[in-house]
C-alpha cells in the first residue's frame, strides 16, 4: 500500500496602501525648466501661432507643486504670467487652457508619474486630447514634463 501526503501552504502578505490622494513629498517643490524639446512643434500641432511660441518657447518657467489637504496646485511662473492648476487626485475637474477654453481633466499618481489627461469641450477650440506626464527621478530632484 502506499500513501500520498499532500501538503498546501497558504501565506498571507499585508501590506500598507498609500493614501492616493496625496503626493509623494519628493513630488512637490519648485522645478525650473533647464531644457526642452519639440515643445515648439508640440505648441505648433495646437494652433498656436509663430510670434507667441517664439515668446513662450524662450522663457524658464519655474513649476510650483504644492499640496494642501486632497488639493494639488501646480502653478507655473513666467517673466509674464502666471497660471494655476488646481484639482484633487482621481477625480475629474474643469482645467482652463488658454484664455476661456475649458477642459475636462483628470490628474492620476502612477509610481513616480503624474499623468493628467485633458480632453476638449466643444466649445474649446481644440479638437485633441492633451495629455501630460510629469515623471519625478532622482528622488525628485528632476522632473520631466
Amino acid at each position: 500500500t502506499t500513501t500520498t501526503t499532500t501538503t498546501t501552504t497558504t501565506t498571507t502578505t499585508t501590506t500598507t496602501t498609500e493614501d492616493r490622494g496625496k503626493l509623494p513629498d519628493y513630488m512637490k517643490g519648485d522645478y525650473r525648466l533647464e531644457s526642452s524639446e519639440r515643445y515648439d512643434e508640440f505648441l505648433s500641432e495646437l494652433g498656436v501661432n509663430w510670434f507667441v511660441r517664439q515668446l513662450v518657447t524662450r522663457m524658464t518657467p519655474v513649476q510650483r507643486i504644492r499640496q494642501e489637504g486632497r488639493k494639488v496646485n501646480i502653478e507655473t511662473v513666467t517673466a509674464f504670467t502666471t497660471t494655476q492648476t488646481s484639482f484633487e487626485l482621481d477625480t475629474p475637474y474643469k482645467d482652463r487652457m488658454g484664455a476661456d477654453e475649458d477642459m475636462e481633466s483628470i490628474t492620476y499618481l502612477e509610481g513616480d508619474k503624474l499623468l493628467r489627461f485633458r480632453s476638449p469641450t466643444s466649445d474649446s477650440g481644440f479638437d485633441q486630447d492633451i495629455n501630460e506626464v510629469r515623471e519625478f527621478k532622482e528622488d525628485g530632484r528632476l522632473m520631466e514634463l
